[in-house]
């Protein structure tokens, strides 16, 4: 695990390195920008979308079908990748935290105004994103995967204007909710569909024949 986990690092670093400045940068914008949830929510998309590339990726290149030579159960694939989109989401989290508390405290930016609930609709947004666009790549490959994948941006960029247009009344919403239903909205739910669709991957991605 700790193998997969490094080679898929690599790649990022050496052959994807955009994609994580993308992310930095939307999370940097979100700091000094009046609509900062939007930008938050879009960064942590673009960070999840990484891990469902590096799958199609690993297919494209017949990563996969060397690793049926290994031994290592195709779960163990899966697992990783879930494993890796989780921590893509709680290192966008803990870097926009950071700048946000850091800025805040020399009174630039945002602050810490709506800091907690911008942190669980990213997670929520990332878990439930990552886990339907690996899904998807598990279950159909790289090609008709995209399909999802383009259906999933509609989905995120929709909800994102949704926050520009109603974030007052929403944030006033979640304000309101007691820490037990917004610890239940932004992590038992979430995870708990992120575990549904790990399973359907795993027994999905195990009876696949990879070209």
């Amino acid at each position: 695990m700790k193998g997969l986990l490094y080679k898929d690092g690599r790649i990022l670093v050496t052959s994807f390195r955009t994609l994580p400045l993308m992310v930095f940068i939307f999370l940097l914008v979100s700091v000094f920008n009046e609509n900062g949830s939007f930008w938050s929510m879009y960064g942590i998309f673009m960070g999840c979308t990484m891990i469902s590339t590096l799958q199609n990726l690993d297919e494209t290149s017949k990563w996969c079908t060397f690793c049926d030579t290994l031994p290592l159960n195709r779960s163990d694939l899966v697992t990783e990748k879930y494993i890796l989109g989780l921590i893509v989401i709680a290192v966008s989290v803990a870097v926009l935290v950071v700048m946000r508390i850091g800025f805040g405290l020399f009174g630039i930016g945002n602050g810490f105004n709506g800091l907690g609930v911008t942190c669980i609709s990213m997670v929520m947004a990332g878990i439930v994103s990552s886990s339907i666009t690996l899904m998807t790549a598990f279950l159909f490959g790289p090609q008709k995967s995209q399909i999802a994948r383009l259906v999933v941006i509609v989905v995120m960029v929709t909800a994102c204007m949704s926050i520009i247009n109603f974030a007052p009344d929403f944030l006033t919403w979640l304000s309101g909710l007691s820490p037990v239903i917004l610890l239940i909205l932004g992590f038992v739910i979430p995870l708990g569909f992120a575990y549904l669709c790990y399973r359907i991957s795993c027994t999905g991605f195990e009876k696949r024949i990879l070209a």
